[in-house]
């Protein structure tokens, strides 16, 4: 309640860090209660606070991500029966355009980095439903995801206690119920694909991992894994169709257009990336990009030849995307949450989903002075403890393995 009433009163980022931090606290204690508890947690005592967290965010408008107006802003072009991707907002071809969705978007010398099923269900939304009416489809997509999670979880023969850890997620609330981000659409098609697969369904499996990376480009490094279950042959034809499906409405600006915002994205962006920043200061950064991208695809590669569990193999390749991407918005750490909620919870991993939002403080310091940084000393309290635990967990393991 004092978050959903500190962003409706546009608090200052500081406070908002600090109140996410305490519902961080005591979402791992109810956490605690559920799983380790004496009595069996009822699902019913889970759907409904989820449900009343979700509601208490559901007419506060987005104020630690201006994301959403750009989802909008893309939407009324197409609307307006323009290709998306053929001009940045700024152009003086969309002039006409000019609104005060347009005012509030960030980037807009950049063209849309967003994948065509994106587009496609921002063209759906934004012309008559404007924000509320996304938010009622980012709602949706929300509890289905939960949903996934509480199949997948039945699939597995795991306690129905585990879906707490997305159900009453503070950072699952903030980033989709309050800030609205399209990332959970992907992740509940990442959800969906990886319930499909345990069902022994795995084309079906596939062609959700794509659609889902159509309107969020992460999906698309679990394809290897998901192919393989399908067969080689099937999975790559799924993988082709959709994404010549998806591809055709938009060909006409050209692939230099289609790809122009996304270069802009992976050659330049960078925030409070970990291993990146440590890299970064031994090498140039485009060769640092290079190496972690190199890291990235022997991840994927070694998990997909080794890995038969596929919510395992998905939580591992989700979390190495993340972990070496120059760019780490706190909302890219909602990918990590529907696979940790289907395991033994990875502490590392569920500390890093709570203690992300401290890379907030850098609406504070932009405030302060005008300048896009994130002082060390937050990084440092974000992600020492993460890289220390996960540490003595992977020691754990392979000591575990040596007994065994």
């Amino acid at each position: 309640m004092a978050l959903a009433a500190a962003g409706s009163w546009h608090a200052g980022a500081e406070w908002v860090v600090a109140l996410l931090l305490v519902a961080s606290v005591t979402f791992l204690v109810a956490c605690a209660s559920a799983l380790f508890g004496n009595r069996p947690f009822a699902v019913r005592w889970m759907i409904g606070p989820a449900v009343a967290f979700r509601l208490l965010f559901a007419t506060v408008p987005p104020s630690l991500s201006d994301d959403v107006w750009r989802y909008l802003w893309d939407g009324e072009v197409a609307a307006a029966g323009i290709n998306p991707y053929r001009f940045a907002p700024d152009d003086l071809a969309l002039s006409g355009l000019r609104d005060a969705t347009w005012e509030r978007m960030n980037h807009r010398s950049i063209s849309t980095i967003y994948p065509p099923y994106a587009q496609l269900l921002f063209r759906a939304v934004a012309p008559r439903g404007g924000l509320m009416g996304w938010k009622v489809v980012v709602l949706a997509f929300d509890l289905l995801a939960l949903l996934g999670v509480m199949e997948g979880l039945r699939a597995v023969g795991r306690p129905a206690a585990l879906a707490i850890l997305y159900a009453w997620n503070p950072l699952v609330l903030t980033e989709f119920a309050w800030n609205a981000h399209v990332d959970v659409v992907a992740v509940a098609g990442v959800t969906w694909a990886v319930v499909a697969s345990l069902r022994e369904r795995p084309r079906l499996a596939v062609a959700l991992v794509c659609l889902a990376g159509g309107i969020k480009l992460f999906p698309l490094a679990l394809l290897p894994v998901f192919v393989k279950r399908s067969g080689c042959r099937p999975g790559i034809a799924i993988a082709a169709a959709i994404g010549l499906a998806g591809a055709v409405p938009y060909a006409s600006a050209g692939l230099a257009a289609l790809s122009s915002g996304l270069r802009v994205y992976a050659e330049t962006w960078e925030f409070n990336g970990s291993l990146y920043e440590a890299l970064r200061s031994l090498v140039a950064p485009s060769t640092a990009r290079l190496l972690l991208a190199v890291a990235m695809l022997t991840v994927v590669a070694c998990v997909t030849r080794s890995s038969a569990d596929v919510p395992d193999a998905t939580l591992w390749i989700l979390a190495c995307m993340v972990f070496v991407s120059p760019t780490v918005h706190p909302w890219y750490a909602t990918w990590l949450i529907p696979p940790l909620a289907r395991r033994a919870p990875r502490a590392s991993l569920l500390l890093f989903t709570q203690v992300v939002v401290l890379s907030y403080v850098v609406l504070a310091v932009r405030d302060a002075t005008g300048r896009w940084f994130l002082p060390a000393r937050y990084a440092n309290l974000e992600w020492w403890p993460v890289w220390s635990l996960l540490g003595v967990e992977l020691l754990r393991s392979r000591r575990e393995r040596a007994v065994s």
